[in-house]
């Protein structure tokens, strides 16, 4: 595979793919939904949710900067549902045949990447998403065999592949996970007590009481005897940071994809003391959070309705069902899963979660008769086609990108840099993304020397994506227009560097270098003593500079500064 994973740091597949799916597969079946908007009032409202979601995402899609794919982002969080419930009799037959092979080939490329030393991400690009599908989709295998004992297969199976995986790789254990198997277990197990539904709703009405009350405490009010361990966790930090955005911007949200750029103005400044901090953003780690933040008040209506009709859905199962009773459970893990993490801004556990939602969504509703709709049938089928069309038109151009983004990197870390250019410039021509305009900057200001060229390549992202806050480009946006000799323009950039990355000690040295040349003795003055403040913030001193020059990461992390320094020792 080679040092750049096909799955993670080079992007393949995309969230704008699958709602062109998803909308195939609903103008097949329109009259199913027609049939539940006239039979259950709560479909109906998720339905009216749906309608005013697509019509926000559209406003947001003209008024504010940035590409097409954020409106299909929006697609794809507000369609796949609709696809499950109209399809769902389909996706409960396949499903279980696609968790058997999903949990197959994930453990091959899990034991290859143990063989190799590569961190465990699967088919998910992420470590933490892989161990939670792994524990999802390995119990299938084996209630297609077992006729007896679903619930103690389910969790037997899910435990084995978390425990499996920590054996593989202890540092690469997913917390969300760990919470989530056991917590959706209970859940599962509460939802089948009682005679009738109503008495088992009062668990899940319980869960989400507590669990909203919890959440409030802890972002509002954490108890004394918590609040220095509270406040030094990186996610309680962001979590605070998304719940301010959310704040001020209650009732439309930021819009979908749009979260990365926004939500450096509202990161408090303990966040950047925690042990794990990022440069990037791009989602809350909370599902909630996410709709809050895309859509506002539209986005919270629409997630407490989609997860109610979940719930529904499964407390009217049936106990002998156990293939029912493992999706369900695949259902409640992820649920969980993506309160303490995230889900939805990954094609492949984001998708599944959505389809599940919208299948338990119809096997909780009555059961409606389908509506004869005004539009032809051949029509729908035509429709359907360019849809499908369209998808697999876009999947390709993401998978050649990806592709060509992959080989550039791979070619930089041979020391070719005319290879990696070239194969750089052959992914932005077929699909500009955020990461290729940034690694070409990289390419030009460390490689090539070129400072203007950089600064051409930075500034695509803001101009073309519509991005003013993407990892560290303002910062290295600064340096190359101080190379080029505009620094005046530079300082801009710094200041936007300084604002997102406060105890950066990097950006506060490069700006005290600009400085010295041309600002007055006063501001040099305070730029220094700025530069020291942050240094011993660190634990360095003006004479480290160098060290964090050749160890970027360790500017961004107290826990890399920390584990480098000893190592040196």
């Amino acid at each position: 595979m080679g040092t750049v994973p096909y799955w993670g740091a080079s992007p393949l597949f995309d969230l704008n793919v699958l709602p062109f799916f998803a909308a195939a597969l609903i103008f097949l079946r329109p009259g199913f939904l027609s049939g539940l908007w006239l039979k259950d009032g709560l479909s109906r409202w998720l339905l009216l949710a749906t309608g005013a979601g697509i019509l926000l995402a559209a406003v947001q899609q003209f008024r504010l900067p940035g590409p097409p794919d954020r409106f299909c982002i929006a697609l794809f969080y507000l369609l796949l549902p609709l696809a499950g419930c109209a399809w769902a009799d389909s996706w409960r037959r396949q499903l279980p045949f696609f968790f058997t092979g999903l949990a197959v080939i994930t453990l091959i490329i899990n034991f290859n990447e143990f063989f190799h030393k590569l961190e465990p991400i699967g088919l998910s690009g992420n470590w933490n998403w892989n161990q939670t599908l792994l524990a999802v989709s390995l119990p299938f295998p084996f209630l297609l065999l077992c006729r007896k004992h679903a619930r103690l297969v389910i969790l037997t199976a899910a435990s084995s592949a978390v425990f499996l995986l920590w054996l593989l790789f202890p540092a690469n254990t997913s917390r969300a996970a760990i919470i989530a198997i056991p917590g959706a277990a209970l859940l599962l197990l509460c939802s089948q007590l009682g005679a009738t539904s109503r008495i088992r709703v009062l668990p899940a009405i319980l869960v989400a009481a507590g669990g909203v009350a919890l959440f409030l405490i802890v972002m509002l009010a954490p108890p004394a005897p918590f609040a220095a361990e509270l406040n030094a966790d990186s996610r309680i930090q962001l979590w605070r940071g998304a719940f301010d955005l959310v704040n001020n911007n209650i009732l439309f949200g930021v819009g979908p994809g749009r979260f990365e750029d926004v939500i450096p103005h509202y990161l408090p400044e303990d966040y950047f003391r925690t042990p794990f901090v990022a440069d990037r953003h791009p989602h809350p780690h909370n599902e909630i959070l996410l709709y809050l933040s895309n859509f506002g008040v539209i986005g919270l209506i629409w997630a407490v309705l989609l997860i109610t009709v979940l719930v529904r859905g499964i407390i009217r199962l049936r106990s002998f069902d156990r293939i029912g009773l493992g999706l369900a459970f695949a259902a409640l893990v992820l649920l969980l899963h993506g309160q303490l993490d995230v889900l939805l801004s990954t094609p492949l556990a984001g998708g599944i979660f959505l389809l599940l939602a919208g299948m338990f969504w119809k096997s909780g509703a009555p059961r409606p008769e389908p509506v004869q709709t005004a539009i032809p049938v051949r029509a729908r089928r035509i429709a359907a086609l360019f849809c499908i069309l369209a998808g697999v038109y876009i999947a390709w151009g993401n998978f050649a990108s990806g592709l060509a983004l992959r080989s550039a990197r791979l070619a930089r870390d041979r020391g070719d840099i005319p290879k990696a250019s070239a194969d750089l410039q052959k992914s932005l021509n077929i699909k500009p993304t955020p990461q290729a305009y940034l690694f070409q900057g990289s390419i030009e200001l460390f490689d090539r020397k070129d400072p203007v060229a950089a600064a051409n390549a930075f500034g695509e992202l803001e101009k073309r994506l519509g991005l003013s806050n993407y990892s560290h480009a303002n910062g290295l946006m600064a340096r190359a227009l101080a190379s080029s000799g505009r620094e005046k323009e530079a300082l801009v950039y710094f200041e936007r560097e300084q604002r997102n990355f406060p105890l950066s000690g990097l950006n506060a040295g490069f700006v005290l270098m600009v400085l010295r040349r041309n600002a007055s003795p006063e501001i040099v003055s305070a730029a220094e003593e700025r530069f020291h403040t942050v240094m011993a913030a660190k634990g360095l001193t003006p004479a480290d500079f160098p060290l964090l020059l050749r160890n970027p990461l360790w500017d961004d992390s107290p826990l890399l500064l920390r584990e480098g320094l000893e190592n040196m020792q």
